[in-house]
């Protein structure tokens, strides 16, 4: 496999040879991972599996919580780790961050912005992304794609080694609030009608939807064909639900799922088409 980002999306190589080659991908994001309500476990254990799959991973920001910064107005106590209750806040959740993922380091193609990762850059000029990543380089050898907040994938595969086939993810990191009702849902509506793709991913809002919607499309020969789109909803592993004193709980949240996106690509040797099979890693 090969990754690579020649211009402005990244680009996703690897052989799918025969009927029965399937390729892997874990699709993640807002793990909070310095948050105390962050399900580490669960985590390790997604990780785990994708090593198991030999997959790769793409983190769509809110990789960290970094809400503890000096003169932050959403500091809490309550919502710091123990074993970094003390200064250099920064460096201190820097410094775990690079011992718990640098065994999985090869696994990461990319990492991306979430808004607690542009609130430092903002405030106090840190990068904690690039931080990471550079950290993890220096331990590991390792390189991982800094992709911005929202952006394009292009996965393309080579489907029984004769025939070319590619699948387009559109991601962002995503913005506002889910809703009580909608939960989400409006706004891939309205993010699949500004962009062109096989496949939408949305995190931040916490919930959790998968919906496939066909599409009707003309070869180039004229042949009428139906293709599906994903839209998908990602939640995370911040679980705040719990705790009766939460801020999630101050304004009414409601109980919100955890986890991520598992990705697999299986070639059709007929036709050629790359087919994309989303389920949920629980």
């Amino acid at each position: 496999m090969n990754v690579s980002r020649p211009k402005d999306a990244l680009i996703v190589d690897f052989d799918l040879p025969n009927a029965t080659s399937e390729q892997w991908f874990l699709l993640r994001s807002d793990v909070h991972f310095d948050n105390p309500k962050s399900d580490r476990r669960m985590e390790k254990r997604h990780l785990e599996q994708a090593r198991e799959r030999n997959a790769r991973v793409f983190d769509f920001g809110d990789l960290f919580d970094a809400m503890q910064g000096p003169r932050d107005p959403r500091q809490s106590r309550s919502v710091i780790r123990s074993e970094r209750d003390a200064g250099e806040y920064f460096n201190l959740i820097m410094d775990e961050a690079v011992n718990f993922y640098e065994p999985y380091t090869d696994l990461f193609a990319s990492m991306s912005w979430g808004n607690h990762e542009t609130a430092p850059v903002r405030h106090f000029g840190i990068d904690l992304t690039a931080m990471l990543i550079a950290r993890l380089k220096d331990r590991t050898g390792h390189d991982i794609h800094h992709m911005p907040y929202s952006g394009f994938i292009r996965f393309r595969a080579s489907v029984n080694t004769t025939k070319r086939a590619s699948f387009v993810l559109r991601y962002t990191h995503g913005s506002g609030g889910g809703g009580p009702v909608t939960r989400g849902v409006i706004k891939h509506q309205r993010f699949s009608a500004d962009y062109d793709a096989d496949m939408y991913y949305i995190g931040h809002v916490h919930e959790r939807s998968m919906m496939d919607r066909p599409q009707q499309y003309v070869t180039r020969a004229g042949e009428i064909r139906n293709r599906t789109r994903w839209c998908c909803i990602s939640p995370g592993y911040k679980d705040a639900s719990k705790d009766g004193n939460s801020w999630e709980q101050s304004i009414g949240l409601s109980p919100k799922p955890l986890g991520a996106l598992w990705v697999c690509f299986k070639g059709c040797t007929e036709t050629g088409q790359l087919i994309a099979t989303p389920s949920w890693a629980d």
